[in-house]
């Protein structure tokens, strides 16, 4: 399967657009409950797709936290799905991946452009 597709599966399971001016920064990073309640939803709706749609779920909250923490510092209140980092949810994704399986890991494709 390619990062392509799932990733496009995926993130329709998240809103367009999450608000994080709930959010707190530490040194370690930050928490922010709104996009945490949505990572639990998106888990929810994703249990009835396949293990790469739900690794996809982790990976893209692992890049709406990155981008949350960046919009935050710089301001902002709101993050968008349209703004995530593909690349970095592409590296989350092969890293947890890892830990799977080989045969899923096998069927892994990443059709990103170098």
């Amino acid at each position: 399967m390619k990062f392509s597709r799932i990733f496009k599966e995926t993130k329709l399971i998240w809103p367009s657009k999450v608000n994080v001016a709930d959010g707190t920064l530490s040194e370690e990073g930050g928490y922010f409950p709104q996009l945490s309640a949505e990572w639990d939803l998106a888990k929810n709706r994703v249990s009835s797709l396949n293990e790469f749609n739900e690794l996809m779920v982790w990976a893209i909250f692992c890049g709406l936290h990155k981008l949350a923490i960046e919009t935050l510092k710089s301001g902002g209140n709101e993050i968008s799905i349209k703004n995530i980092d593909r690349r970095y949810v592409e590296y989350k994704f092969s890293e947890s991946l890892k830990s799977y399986k080989r045969a899923l890991r096998n069927s892994y494709v990443n059709d990103l452009e170098s």
